[in-house]
């Protein structure tokens, strides 16, 4: 299907394009101002017309997709604090310097990834003022992938309709506007863990490199560790012991104790706090809606609790991230904001879960 093949490759190749210039200019020292970016549009006017060339009615409409999603974003600038001072500031500096290196002082590589910023430079390279469709045209691969993967098992216009009730979850809509890299991380991460939960129920080597892969690429977009979470829950769920499982808990329990051993009860009932508000009752009814959904599941008998406890890790993980934080830099438990802009990829998570397992039992 074109639709699929178009937007999985379309997201592969972002990552491959940003990864291939990184190494041009940081290990190569080639300046990435001698870049030819004729090259990278030539590579994508070419994949489109390969990939429709035996279905010239298709290759309309997604041009005319990309038309209505890009069009639009012509004319919205750069806003947010961190997209002008960060990611957007760094593309300005390559666009006079051309060297990645120069970019350095303002945040390491490590810490903030330039995925992000290299798709920037290569749209205000290509003769743009701004580099806004980028995210306009991520939110439609986006949706475009989520219509593939739910057409596996569902009609049509129901696989639309799941794909739309997904994409419209809260911040996602808001976050193709602003040039964060929080949105294009929620994407992959999403995409990730829907190709894993096809792994664990087919067994496909495809579906689990693809899951993997993409899991993993949302490291290039931010450093947060939520990418391995699918990974790993992906791994539990396929041990066949439960006496395996529950031993795999215990040690994984204990690992974290040691680390943050004493405890400090007064922050962490400070972080539960924190989390509350800052996530349960700005996202909510979204994670009533995943304990009602789980409650659900233990009803039902579904036996796939793979994505239950992928979104249980997404959960350890941010109280985990929030201690570390409150012990090291207090500063973030006072942007509820940022809070909200990194876990963004719970909502869209919780959604993917309720959709499945309803579409699941109507059919059983």
């Amino acid at each position: 299907m074109i639709i699929n093949s178009f937007s999985l490759i379309s997201l592969l190749g972002f990552q491959l394009i940003t990864w291939l210039l990184f190494v041009l200019s940081y290990f190569l020292k080639i300046n990435l101002l001698n870049f030819p970016t004729w090259t990278f549009w030539l590579v994508i006017a070419a994949w489109i017309t390969f990939v429709a060339r035996h279905n010239l009615r298709q290759l309309f409409i997604l041009l005319f997709a990309i038309l209505i999603f890009i069009l639009p974003s012509l004319w919205f600038p750069v806003t947010g604090w961190d997209s002008i001072t960060l990611y957007d500031f760094r593309a300005q500096i390559l666009l006079h310097t051309g060297n990645i290196s120069d970019t350095l002082f303002r945040a390491s590589v490590v810490d903030y990834p330039m995925f992000t910023t290299l798709l920037h430079f290569l749209f205000y390279r290509s003769g743009l003022s701004t580099p806004m469709p980028i995210y306009a045209f991520l939110y439609l691969l986006f949706g475009l992938q989520l219509y593939s993967l739910f057409r596996r098992t569902n009609s049509a216009k129901l696989s639309l309709v799941l794909a739309l009730v997904v994409t419209m979850a809260p911040k996602l809509f808001e976050h193709s506007h602003i040039a964060y890299a929080n949105f294009p991380y929620t994407i992959y991460l999403v995409l990730g863990t829907f190709y894993l939960y096809y792994w664990t129920i087919n067994k496909k080597m495809k579906d689990l490199l693809l899951g993997i892969l993409l899991c993993l690429a949302s490291l290039w977009i931010r450093s947060f560790p939520f990418g391995l979470i699918p990974i790993l829950a992906a791994m539990f769920v396929s041990i066949k012991s439960t006496r395996t499982q529950m031993a795999a808990i215990i040690v994984a329990a204990i690992a974290i104790l040691i680390k943050y051993w004493p405890i400090n009860f007064s922050i962490l009932v400070g972080i539960l706090d924190f989390i509350k508000w800052g996530i349960l009752k700005y996202y909510f009814p979204y994670p009533l809606i995943f304990v009602l959904s789980v409650i659900y599941q233990f009803q039902s008998k579904t036996k796939n609790w793979f994505i239950p406890f992928t979104i249980l890790g997404f959960w350890a993980a941010i109280i985990i991230g929030n201690y570390s934080y409150a012990l090291t830099d207090r500063i973030f438990a006072q942007i509820p904001d940022a809070l909200q802009r990194t876990v963004m990829f719970l909502n869209p998570s919780i959604s993917l879960y309720f959709l499945l397992l309803l579409t699941s039992k109507s059919k059983t």
